[in-house]
Parts: structure tokens; C-alpha cells; sequence
């Protein structure tokens, strides 16, 4: 009779430890420091920011590796197949300064391209985009509780970026401005 009841607790148990280990945390972005990164490209290290509501820019390396893995036979770089859904990215834009970041979506519109959604941990007005081609890297994280929000610009096959950090509070109003879409003649 306690054979009966061992059966299903333990397939109960294997349930719950394989979703347990489901969500990884992973440094997918840090500030660079290192000569490479920096000598480069010289604009790249430029602290003083164009416009005023750019509070700062700075250079960054994204793990390339973690979503292109470079192939043994070819030595081309293919999308991951693993899924990164509910795993936590942790970004650190600046010195001193880091985001974990809960992956909420993931999609691949084609084969070469990876789309990632998310929010902050454990901020409820936030959001983080991050959208991955063999060639370049996009990533917006907003964060309206600070109103600010992070852009980060790269190469894929560097991994070598620029980020953005944008302060919302002195971003000038958009009134009338031009049309997008051009009006039917």
C-alpha cells in the first residue's frame, strides 16, 4: 500500500526540483574597463553628453557567447537554442551600478534574430527589451519609478556597445510634432 503512495510523491518531488533550477542568474552586461574595450573607438569614452536630459554614455561588452554561441565546425556564430524565459539577467551599465532584470517573453521572429522581454526585479513600472541579430544588439531598459531609462547600442561579433543613460524628467515635451506616417494625397 505504500507503494501506491511513493509513486506519486516522488513524481511530485522530481516536478518541483526541475522547476526549481529553471531560473538562472546570468551577467549578461558590464560596464568596460579594460584597454580593448576603450581604444577602440575614442568617442566611445566620452562622459559629456550632447543633450540635456543625457545624464551619461559609456562603453559596455555584452556576453555574446550566452545567446550566440560560436560554432565548433564553422566558427559562425548561431542564435542559442536554450530558452531564457524566467531566468534573471543582471546588467551593470555603470561602475557601482546594477539591474537584475526577469525574463517574462522571449520570441524568435526568424532565424536569426532573438527577441527578449522582461521587467526589473521586483519593480512593477518597468520594462527591458532586448533584441539580438548576428550582427548588432538593441537594449531599452525603463525604469518610470526613477524615469529613466537605459539604452545600450552594439556589435554582436565584439561584443563591444555604448550605453545611454537618459533622464525622463529632463526630456523636453513633443507637441505637434511631424507625422510618421505621410498624410493620403
Amino acid at each position: 500500500m505504500t507503494t501506491y503512495y511513493a509513486v506519486p510523491l516522488l513524481s511530485f518531488g522530481l516536478l518541483f526540483s526541475g522547476s526549481a533550477g529553471a531560473g538562472n542568474s546570468m551577467d549578461i552586461l558590464w560596464a568596460a574597463t579594460d584597454a580593448a574595450a576603450t581604444t577602440q573607438n575614442p568617442a566611445d569614452t566620452a562622459t559629456q553628453p550632447e543633450e540635456p536630459y543625457i545624464n551619461r554614455v559609456g562603453p559596455v561588452t555584452f556576453n555574446t557567447e550566452l545567446f550566440l554561441p560560436r560554432s565548433a565546425e564553422t566558427g559562425q556564430r548561431n542564435l542559442a537554442r536554450s530558452s531564457f524565459r524566467n531566468n534573471q539577467l543582471n546588467l551593470f551599465f555603470f561602475q557601482g551600478q546594477s539591474f537584475s532584470v526577469m525574463v517574462d517573453s522571449e520570441s524568435r521572429p526568424n532565424a536569426d534574430t532573438l527577441l527578449i522581454g522582461g521587467r526589473l526585479y521586483n519593480k512593477d513600472f518597468s520594462t527591458f527589451s532586448l533584441t539580438i541579430t548576428p550582427e548588432s544588439y538593441l537594449m531599452t531598459l525603463q525604469d518610470l519609478g526613477a524615469a529613466t531609462i537605459y539604452r545600450v547600442v552594439g556589435d554582436t561579433q565584439t561584443g563591444t556597445g555604448r550605453v545611454t543613460e537618459i533622464d525622463l524628467r529632463k526630456m523636453p515635451p513633443i507637441v505637434d510634432g511631424t507625422p510618421r506616417i505621410s498624410p493620403r494625397p
